[in-house]
């Protein structure tokens, strides 16, 4: 009879241990006694010296056992459990010293054909994966394929194939884009024509990336420069650097529009911002409305202007105008704007007024500008 006992049983200086489950045979007058697994006392021997057994297998010291709280506890939890020891598994948690020899072998088996089996169908798997990878591989990674390669009669079969599909339909930015790389190619960077929605395009760019942003994919994709992504709106943009009533009328329609979409009921309060910052000093000629933007209003007697305009004709009448204003009007470096500021967290700030000054103004300009 193996007489060790589990060394994790005895921790916390248990009296008793839980013996392997094991079946053993003691004779003793032609008596056999069996051993299903029990609970015993550390050194017993379950014999006495002279060898022979003990009452019921259990030496003075066993029977203390039954009166021990944790061997108490332990009893009540096997009482309790589900799979009891003689028939618990080899799973995930479980004892394997509460099982025979052959129980062991068994279980490793079925363990081991489980995991050979396992093996063959996850390699399965995998070669299926991969053959179905280098089957279907997507229009994408044939167009990358083509470029990596330089295969340039490859990328144009695959551009024709996708035409073909279908998959450029609802998709005229993309093609818009890529026919204006491809032309550009073969022109000079003065002589290079992009078209609408790839202005467009660039143009948002710009707007929530910044001219950095701008600037890096311009670079990298033979894109337009920044100064022609804002000709288009230079060119659709003509804006007077005056005071006029009608941008009023203006700006409430686009407050209007906001609520409508935003469904904002009643009137909205609003704080009109008026500030004055340094610009630099020159004049600039707008030849869509043939005007001069930079002066604030004429020397004598000096007094900013919020509607000074000087309109320009054609020839020597336009050059005897240019020079008259150089000589007796005043350049504003400084820009006064007036920016609507509504007190509601869904309508925009928007900029009303703005036209060069020089800081020269008197009470009834502002009172006048209260009363509008």
């Amino acid at each position: 009879m193996e007489t060790k006992v589990l060394m994790d049983d005895q921790r916390g200086g248990k009296l008793w241990a839980m013996e392997k489950y094991t079946k053993i045979m003691l004779c003793y007058e032609g008596i056999e006694c069996h051993i299903d697994g029990t609970y015993r006392y550390i050194h017993c021997q379950r014999a006495s010296e002279t060898g022979i057994p003990f009452d019921s297998l259990a030496c003075n010291f066993c029977k203390l056992v039954l009166e021990c709280d944790d061997f108490r506890i332990r009893l009540y939890r096997e009482s309790m459990c589900t799979n009891k020891r003689s028939e618990r598994d080899t799973g995930k948690g479980r004892r394997l010293d509460y099982l025979t020899r052959n129980e062991l072998k068994n279980a490793a088996r079925v363990t081991n054909a489980n995991h050979r089996s396992t093996m063959r169908s996850l390699w399965w798997e995998r070669t299926k994966v991969a053959t179905l990878s280098i089957r279907m591989r997507s229009l994408k990674e044939k167009l990358f394929e083509s470029i990596e390669r330089k295969d340039v009669f490859r990328f144009c079969k695959d551009v024709c194939e996708a035409h073909k599909q279908g998959k450029l339909q609802g998709k005229d930015v993309v093609w818009e884009f890529v026919k204006d790389i491809f032309h550009n190619l073969m022109h000079a960077k003065v002589g290079r024509r992009y078209s609408t929605s790839t202005k467009s395009l660039y143009e948002m760019i710009k707007l929530w990336g910044g001219p950095i942003l701008h600037s890096f994919i311009s670079l990298n994709l033979d894109g337009p420069s920044i100064s022609t992504t804002l000709r288009k709106v230079r060119k659709s943009l003509a804006y007077i650097p005056r005071e006029r009533e009608h941008i009023f009328e203006v700006v409430g329609k686009v407050y209007a529009s906001y609520k409508a979409k935003h469904g904002i009921d009643g009137p909205i309060p609003m704080l009109l911002a008026e500030v004055e910052t340094v610009v630099k000093k020159y004049v600039r000629w707008v030849a869509k409305i043939d005007i001069l933007v930079g002066f604030c209003g004429t020397k004598e007697e000096h007094q900013c202007q919020s509607h000074f305009l000087v309109r320009v004709s054609d020839e020597a009448v336009g050059y005897e105008i240019i020079t008259y204003s150089f000589k007796n009007s005043v350049i504003g470096h400084y820009a006064r704007v007036i920016i609507a500021n509504p007190l509601h967290e869904r309508l925009p700030r928007l900029v009303v007024v703005v036209h060069p000054t020089c800081n020269r103004f008197n009470a009834n300009l502002f009172i006048k500008n209260g009363k509008r």
